[in-house]
């Protein structure tokens, strides 16, 4: 085997092997996935993370509605599979992932939304991309930093 080969197959396998410890150091840190928590992932995690929320997205409303028969999906069950399906749409279904990751980065620049933990401050950047008054997104933002930090 040559060298080149040799270091070919060596790099992929001591980057699987950093990649945890990278995951530890900033698990260490905070201990939630708030805003100190995402501050501390790069750039390129941030980006795997927000495409793996998007898919949970996509399989939770398939959750909602895969266990149904067709007379449920007919009644409350159907509309509450409705309903999930145009918030969907309306919210993440013309935004892309990068938008996302800027969007929750510039979030979490201003230290007084750190404490709001990743699934509210995504709610919150798809409101101020859906157009949301920049007055009704600031009462959101702080109701949603008043709760933040009066949870345990």
């Amino acid at each position: 085997m040559n060298r080149r080969s040799l270091i070919g197959r060596a790099v992929p396998i001591l980057a699987a092997i950093g990649l945890p410890v990278a995951h530890d150091s900033v698990a260490q840190e905070s201990t939630s996935r708030d805003g100190t928590w995402w501050r501390g992932l790069s750039a390129s995690d941030h980006i795997t993370y927000v495409v793996g929320f998007m898919d949970g997205m996509q399989l939770g409303g398939e959750f909602s509605y895969w266990h149904m028969s067709d007379s449920e999906q007919k009644s409350c069950a159907g509309l509450t599979a409705n309903s999930y399906s145009q918030m969907l749409d309306k919210y993440l279904g013309k935004v892309t992932a990068g938008q996302l990751t800027d969007g929750l980065t510039d979030f979490y620049e201003d230290y007084r939304n750190r404490s709001i933990l990743i699934h509210g401050a995504v709610w919150l950047v798809v409101q101020s991309i859906s157009g949301v008054p920049k007055d009704e997104l600031e009462k959101l933002i702080e109701s949603w930093r008043k709760n933040a930090t009066a949870s345990p």
